[in-house]
């Protein structure tokens, strides 16, 4: 090699030194780096201070071997302005291709190994609800049988919807719930929300709203925030009875750590706790869509629940862009109200008792509100047992419970029945058919595309058969002499 290649060689090394060096202190920075990992938006104050020093000291050498290139080619007549702008192209150049790089492995991480199907916490609809979709945004999961990956979009209000105008031209019947009218492992198509606007047709407007986690009090704020905003002359709440009451009891999501608003009974009053404000940066915004970051923060959240603690004070820090971990079957306490079979315990806890009397009073006051705005509320507690369904033991952590599968829709039957709101009743052919497993996925507890086509039909014969265009009509009229 002769002196004048060798100098080049040089060159070339001080130039790409100064390069990386800077591109480095830009992502070590903390104000860079929490938004993007972190899975509260802020790292631990000795955390942040390694992040610093090292942020500082890539700057530096950056400095020096920017310095030292510069010296070297002014050295050889290239004017100071000539070699700052060579540099310029040369440091920008590298930032495209690594942000074009991180895109493409993002995009590639995206479709390869996506996360379970979860609504973000960094989105402006999180703050009133706990999690949320953007306008918008990719909504990516998977089927759970298959490990076909569906990759859909978000309507403008952040719903997985068809778009809907706030004027209406029919009667509008609003589909509210949580994962299964969300349609978690089907395709938008083979959702229950779209089985049911094909069945009826013209006869009326389907609005379908759900999001995965979300309990019968985040349902209810929907409807006060949202809700009456489309007029909707029929409400119908698909309540799952293994989880939301749970939902409705904790300040977090169900096997997650999502935080979310709640409400709390004093006497008869609901009492709201909203979420603090939280005001996320444009960074942490930008980042939370990215799947390699939402694995950084997933990973950091995934591990077992100490279980003899109480469940609340652990969960502290949420999942930035997911309110779930990965659920495990071993997670299931009946000892500490925190199973999908806990509300159906033959016995409950004083805690679980007064959960199920919060679930009824939110359901009340949602009949009111809709009695209010001149709409019919219809219950369908989605999973009604084949009867007659026998007390079953169950054997969970070292204990035998006793399960008594009817008890609590029986309960929740005879406050409709007092209440004077209208109860769907699952026919015998769908019960038998749910608990044989035909309509669930193989390998968890989400209808499939045959469940969700086979529950519209539930709503849509109830429709057929009750006119609650009718109801919601004849109920206005009552509640206007009430008033």
């Amino acid at each position: 090699m002769n002196k004048t290649n060798t100098r080049d060689w040089v060159g070339r090394t001080v130039e790409f030194v100064a390069v990386w060096s800077l591109a480095a202190a830009l992502v070590l920075c903390p104000w860079v780096s929490a938004a993007a990992l972190s899975d509260n938006g802020e790292f631990a104050q000795r955390t942040a201070g390694w992040l610093w020093r090292a942020c500082l000291g890539a700057l530096f050498v950056g400095t020096v071997a920017f310095a030292a290139f510069l010296e070297r080619k002014i050295g050889k007549g290239k004017s100071v302005r000539q070699v700052i702008g060579a540099f310029a192209i040369d440091l920008a150049v590298t930032l495209t291709l690594l942000i074009v790089s991180f895109i493409a492995a993002d995009a590639a991480l995206a479709r390869v190994k996506p996360l379970p199907v979860a609504a973000h916490l960094d989105v402006p609809n999180a703050q009133l609800y706990g999690w949320a979709f953007a306008p918008f945004q990719t909504i990516l999961f998977g089927n759970p049988d298959t490990g076909e990956i569906i990759r859909e979009r978000a309507n403008s209000a952040g719903w997985r919807d068809v778009e809907h105008a706030l004027w209406k031209s029919r009667p509008r019947l609003l589909l509210l719930g949580d994962s299964q009218v969300f349609g978690s492992g089907v395709p938008f198509d083979q959702t229950i929300g779209r089985h049911l606007q094909r069945l009826l047709g013209d006869r009326c407007e389907v609005i379908a709203i759900g999001i995965g986690g979300w309990g019968t009090d985040q349902e209810l704020l929907f409807l006060e925030n949202e809700g009456w905003t489309y007029h909707p002359d029929i409400v119908v709440l698909m309540f799952t009875m293994g989880n939301d009451v749970l939902n409705n009891m904790y300040d977090h999501a169900l096997f997650g750590t999502g935080r979310k608003p709640t409400f709390r009974l004093e006497g008869e009053n609901l009492e709201l706790e909203s979420l603090p404000e939280s005001r996320p940066s444009a960074l942490r915004r930008l980042f939370g869509h990215s799947m390699i970051c939402r694995y950084f923060r997933f990973r950091q959240q995934v591990r077992r629940f100490n279980l003899e603690a109480p469940l609340p004070s652990q969960v502290q820090t949420p999942i930035a862009g997911s309110p779930f971990i990965s659920y495990d079957p071993s997670l299931e306490d009946m000892a500490h109200d925190y199973s999908h079979h806990s509300i159906f315990g033959e016995t409950w806890s004083a805690r679980l008792a007064q959960a199920w009397r919060l679930t009824l009073r939110l359901i009340q006051e949602m009949d009111r509100r809709c009695r209010s705005h001149n709409a019919a509320l219809i219950l369908y507690p989605y999973g009604q047992p084949w009867t007659p369904s026998p007390v079953l033991a169950w054997f969970n952590r070292g204990k035998t419970y006793r399960l008594d599968f009817e008890k609590p829709f029986r309960l929740l039957r005879e406050f409709c029945e007092r209440e004077g709101i209208a109860y769907l009743e699952e026919p015998p052919e769908f019960r038998l058919a749910n608990v044989q497993g035909l309509l669930r996925f193989r390998s968890e507890g989400h209808l499939n595309a045959e469940g969700s086509r086979r529950a519209a039909e539930n709503i849509a014969r109830w429709v057929e058969e009750n006119d609650p265009f009718g109801r919601a009509a004849s109920l206005a009229g009552k509640q206007t002499q009430k008033d």
